[in-house]
């Protein structure tokens, strides 16, 4: 009896990373980062900030983004990636 041992090729790594973008218009901009290692992870914390109380009807709007790039962060361009995030681009449709 022959028994054949099929080689499958080995994968190899890439460097790559995630980056979390969070905008200029939130009302958390530039807080402090909550992280804990069961899952947790969030800009959007205002307990560095004494809380927050939202009444009935009222809303809180958070935008961020997450980018997962290859390389390193230059070669990610992660900030130019984070530069058409917080200014977009403006399209303009015309008919004819």
């Amino acid at each position: 009896m022959w028994i054949g041992i099929t080689a499958f090729p080995h994968k190899t790594h890439i460097d790559a990373g995630i980056a979390m973008f969070v905008h200029p218009d939130n009302e958390t901009y530039a807080s402090q980062w909550f992280v804990r290692d069961s899952g947790a992870f969030t800009s959007a914390n205002f307990h560095f900030s004494g809380g927050k109380t939202l009444q009935g009807g009222d809303s809180l709007n958070i935008r961020q983004r997450i980018y997962v790039h290859e390389g390193d962060v230059n070669s990610g361009q992660v900030k130019e990636r984070f530069q058409e995030y917080i200014e977009p681009i403006a399209i303009e449709i015309i008919r004819t």
